[in-house]
């Protein structure tokens, strides 16, 4: 799983990482921060959807408090923009959250009946509490706003990229470090750190959850 790749990579350290190890990097960081090559991965009808979708920081036709609400939802560009701007949003504190997707519901959005995804978000921090956020996933790239009470970090952090995953995690947030890994090598090809994850969730960053059976 090459876990030895966790610790943050600078670039004297990289030259002496094999070339096609190197290479992975490289295309993995790239896909974190370019909403073109993220969309240019999706199926080809997925993608037609999504490119011709509207470029906006809010749904047209919306109402509603953003992101709280089905009828205001975060426009991303799909599943993989969803993890990619979660793992981005932080408390009003500056405080990452775990989360999982934990399925879809129909909202009204400008006269048309739409199918909106909805998060389950934890900060992580003791003792706090966890709520819904509401995305639309066809468009072509994610808001630039945030939801009240939520900032974005734009910022890059090798120490942990990704924050959670795409789909629902049963007796969340446990195991969510297991289910992030997952999801990093099928979207990524590549294990990214989850240190600070793990560290919250099962107290070292050594401590692994028990990985998910293929």
């Amino acid at each position: 799983m090459f876990d030895w790749l966790k610790r943050r990579i600078g670039a004297s350290q990289k030259g002496a990482l094999p070339p096609e190890v190197a290479a992975m990097l490289d295309r993995a960081s790239a896909l974190l921060e370019n909403d073109d090559m993220q969309n240019s991965l999706l199926p080809e009808e997925v993608r037609q959807a999504i490119v011709g979708g509207t470029s906006c920081d809010t749904v047209p036709g919306a109402r509603g408090e953003f992101g709280h609400t089905s009828d205001n939802p975060i426009p991303v560009n799909g599943p993989l923009g969803e993890v990619l701007y979660l793992s981005h949003l932080r408390t009003a504190k500056g405080v990452p959250l775990l989360f999982h997707r934990m399925g879809s519901a129909a909202a009204l959005l400008g006269g048309l009946d739409i199918y909106v995804d909805i998060y389950e978000v934890l900060p992580m921090e003791k003792g706090a509490r966890s709520e819904l956020l509401f995305f639309s996933m066809y468009h072509p790239r994610k808001s630039h706003l945030a939801p009240n009470g939520y900032l974005i970090d734009r910022s890059r952090d090798p120490g942990n990229e990704i924050y959670g995953v795409s789909w629902l995690v049963e007796d969340f947030p446990n195991a969510l470090d297991a289910h992030i890994r997952k999801w990093q090598m099928e979207s990524l090809g590549i294990p990214l750190s989850i240190n600070k994850v793990r560290t919250y969730l099962n107290g070292s960053p050594f401590a692994p959850s028990p990985p998910l059976p293929r």
